[in-house]
């Protein structure tokens, strides 16, 4: 099976390929859905990923290709179904599940200049990366709440839960590996008004004649287009983060923005020239976040918090102290239980070290930094009634939302029009 970090390469070989494959073959329709299409290049990309996860004979790749397309399928009828009941998905919504996974792709690759070495070997900017993920996000994000109303009907008594104990018990899975963790936290400066004051200077030399592609390649942070003068090509509307667009789309031509806040940092955008619906502009960006310095700065401190701790302070006093995180600081630094499969990656691996009582080396986390102490350490175990009550109501559910999903879809397909032609 691939590592996370082979998917993530793959995943953008895929991204790459897509399009050019249903240029270089010859492409045709697998499927009608209403009015919505599936392609064989899409079927073909799905497979792909599949088999480069589990290996499969050529029987066993014909029964997967057969089950994805059924799967994809059942997707667009769930689209169907977010449409019919007016299920809306927000841009902020789209840009923050979005830059999620984007910053789970960048801590998979260990850092920002690898994440950016990667963008570089596939011909891609994060703007393209961006577009191209953007309507994959959205259609999740529909099926979610689709999943999530259908999720909210389904009622679990104890007596459900007893039965399905008794029923499943010899199939049931062990219990994962659990794990009670504290925590010293240090939040990293995002240094946003030196940012905004940054820009503004940049901005303030742009309107007193300096030129904005020569700015633009001196002091943006935006490696995808520093060198190119801050040139971000033509775009339509939709690809943008919604800000940069609403911003760059009330310019008029040789105007120059004021400063513009989106997830990515600050922007000051120059509009260059406009085709019908699409424009071409520069920009400079600053990024906001941390310093290589402040990140120096608070392993160091957090090192030498875990040397006072292992030299015989008291672990929960020194979080009450000195963590940044106000709720597990109250708790002398507890966060308290959680199996080991669902830890992120940066944490799963600093835990796999350590034997209870032992503390962690600082570990860069999304908004800071910390150090982890494990409390204890229980391994997996059969499944117990009573003791994992909430595991098996959990269980349970999954089983009658799957059910339920099921009834749906079959439902829907009866109404809907669908024409299969992979034979």
């Amino acid at each position: 099976m691939l590592s996370y970090k082979a998917k993530i390469l793959l995943f953008f070989s895929l991204l790459m390929v897509s399009s050019a494959a249903a240029q270089q073959i010859v492409d045709r329709i697998v499927a009608v859905v209403d009015d919505e299409i599936i392609l064989q290049s899409e079927l073909q990309q799905a497979l792909q990923l599949e088999i480069s996860q589990r290996p499969a004979t050529a029987a066993q790749k014909e029964q997967l290709r057969k089950q994805l397309l059924e799967a994809m399928i059942n997707d667009k009828v769930l689209l169907i179904k977010a449409k019919r009941d007016s299920i809306v998905v927000t841009e902020k919504e789209v840009d923050d599940a979005l830059q999620e996974q984007l910053d789970k792709i960048k801590d998979q690759m260990g850092s920002e200049q690898e994440y950016e070495k990667l963008l570089a070997r596939e011909g891609m900017t994060e703007r393209e990366l961006r577009r191209r993920y953007r309507v994959q996000i959205r259609n999740y994000l529909l099926k979610q709440k689709v999943m999530a109303s259908l999720g909210s009907q389904i009622v679990i008594s104890y007596k459900d839960v007893v039965d399905f104990y008794h029923t499943h018990i010899d199939s049931l899975p062990l219990r994962p590996q659990m794990v009670n963790l504290s925590q010293i936290f240090l939040r990293l400066p995002n240094h946003e008004d030196e940012s905004y004051q940054k820009l503004s200077e940049l901005l303030q030399r742009v309107r007193q004649g300096e030129d904005f592609a020569q700015l633009a390649k001196k002091y943006s942070e935006d490696p995808g287009s520093a060198e190119l003068g801050g040139d971000l090509g033509f775009f339509s509307p939709g690809t943008m983060l919604p800000e940069f667009e609403k911003a760059a789309f009330s310019l008029k031509l040789g105007e120059v923005s004021d400063v513009v806040r989106t997830s990515a940092g600050y922007h000051i955008i120059k509009l260059e020239e406009k085709k019908g619906d699409r424009i071409r502009v520069r920009h400079i960006l600053i990024r906001v976040g941390p310093t290589t310095a402040d990140v120096r700065a608070a392993a160091a401190k957090l090192e030498t918090l875990r040397t006072r701790a292992l030299n015989g302070e008291n672990f929960s006093e020194l979080a009450q102290r000195y963590s940044m995180d106000s709720q597990s600081a109250g708790q002398g630094g507890l966060l308290g239980w959680f199996s080991v499969d669902q830890l992120p990656p940066a944490f799963k691996q600093a835990i796999s070290k350590l034997k209870v009582g032992q503390i962690s080396s600082p570990i860069r986390t999304d908004s800071g930094m910390c150090i982890l102490r494990l409390n204890e350490n229980q391994p997996q175990r059969p499944l117990e009634l009573e003791k994992d009550r909430d595991l098996l109501e959990n269980m349970l559910r999954q089983e009658k939302l799957r059910q339920a999903f099921d009834r749906m879809i079959d439902s829907l397909k009866r109404q809907i029009y669908i024409d299969i032609r992979d034979e």
